[in-house]
């Protein structure tokens, strides 16, 4: 068997990667707001992704949700953080770095929402143009 020469085939012929986002609640901390979401685990795999916490349209706090940290496979698990300035949305993988098949998924708002997350251009192509 040979490897396949890039991550976007292998993991398109072996493994699903997709992760979600749901449930993200903010609440008044004594040093910021205390923000709360769940995140599941759809695909076949569990790889360490960034999170993006965005404050604005033009201000995202970035972090690392590590591989230890990541639910399993077809579960979910509730992170919380204290974040200096409330978010306005969760965001899994902000900057597309990862093959994830569905991102419609991948990101969480606060009510009311007062404007409109845009992600990147995707630096990975859909899967489907990869066969």
């Amino acid at each position: 068997m040979s490897l396949p020469t890039n991550l976007n085939e292998w993991v398109a012929r072996y493994s699903v990667f997709d992760l979600g986002v749901s449930m993200m609640k903010t609440k008044p901390a004594d040093d910021g707001y205390d923000a709360s979401y769940k995140v599941w685990n759809h695909g076949s795999i569990a790889i360490p992704v960034e999170i993006g916490y965005v404050i604005s349209t033009t201000d995202t706090v970035y972090d690392t949700l590590q591989y230890n940290q990541l639910p399993e496979l077809s579960m979910s698990f509730i992170f919380h953080e204290t974040i200096p300035t409330r978010p306005k949305a969760i965001v899994l993988d902000p900057n597309h770095y990862l093959p994830d098949i569905d991102r419609s998924n991948n990101y969480s708002f606060t009510l009311p929402v007062r404007f409109r997350y845009r992600p990147p251009e995707m630096l990975f192509p859909p899967f489907e143009n990869l066969r």
